[in-house]
C-alpha cells in the first residue's frame, strides 16, 4: 500500500473505499489528547519509530516513517468517546510502517533506546496489523473540536449506501498543530462501515 494513497489529503468530498491491511507501530493510552500522558506516549511512539527506521536503513530496508494517526473510543471499545469528557477517552496512537518491519525490528529499537536511557513508555510500543475493511472518510479542515459537520457527511454517505458507521473513529493528522493555525489544520476522518 502506498501511504500517499492511504492518507490522501484530496478527499474533500466523502468517499467509500477499502484501505486493506496496514502495518502500524502503536501505543495505547487514555486521557485528554495533548495532556502529559498523551505527549509521553506520542514521544515513545516516534522515538521507537525513528529507531526502527534507522535500523532498517542500515540493513538496506530503508523507509519513510508515516505521520501520526489515532483511533478513539470511550471506556469500552463499543462506546462512543464524543459524549464523554476528554479525560475519559481511550486511544491508540499509531504511525504506519512498511509490511517488512518485524517485531524483532521493534524489539531491537526499544533495546537501543533503553541503552541510551530513553525508557519511558517505549516498551509499550507494539507492531500491529489492522484491517478496517470498508470505510468512509473525508478531509476535515479546521479545529478538532469542530469536526461535527464533517462527521455528519460520513454518516450521510454511509446511509445513502445502505450502511452504518461501526468500528473505531480514526483520525489521520496531516498537519502539526504546533506549526499550523487551527482554522487551517487538515485531518482525515475515517470510520469503518457495515450493513445498516
Amino acid at each position: 500500500m502506498d501511504h500517499r494513497e492511504y492518507a490522501t489529503p484530496t478527499c474533500a468530498e466523502p468517499r467509500l473505499w477499502s484501505p486493506g491491511p496496514i502495518t502500524y507501530l502503536a501505543i495505547l493510552g487514555t486521557g485528554r489528547p495533548g495532556a502529559k500522558g498523551y505527549l509521553a506516549r506520542l514521544q515513545a511512539l516516534f522515538g521507537v519509530g525513528y529507531a526502527v527506521q534507522m535500523g532498517c536503513r542500515f540493513q538496506d530496508r530503508g523507509f519513510q516513517l508515516g505521520g501520526l494517526e489515532a483511533f478513539y473510543w470511550g471506556r469500552r471499545q463499543s462506546e462512543d468517546f464524543r459524549p464523554l469528557p476528554p479525560e475519559q477517552w481511550s486511544w491508540r496512537l499509531v504511525t504506519p510502517v512498511p509490511a517488512h518491519v518485524t517485531r524483532a525490528d521493534v524489539e531491537a529499537a526499544v533495546l537501543q533506546l533503553r541503552r541510551k536511557g530513553q525508557t519511558t513508555d517505549t516498551a509499550k510500543v507494539k507492531l500491529q496489523v489492522l484491517d478496517e475493511g470498508q470505510v468512509v472518510e473525508v478531509l476535515h479542515v479546521g479545529p478538532y473540536a469542530a469536526e461535527g459537520p464533517s462527521l455528519a457527511k460520513l454518516e450521510n454517505l454511509a446511509a445513502a449506501r445502505g450502511l452504518r458507521l461501526c468500528g473505531l473513529h480514526h483520525e489521520l493528522y496531516l498537519d502539526d498543530p504546533r506549526k499550523v493555525a487551527e482554522p487551517a489544520l487538515r485531518t482525515i476522518l475515517r470510520r469503518p462501515v457495515c450493513p445498516a
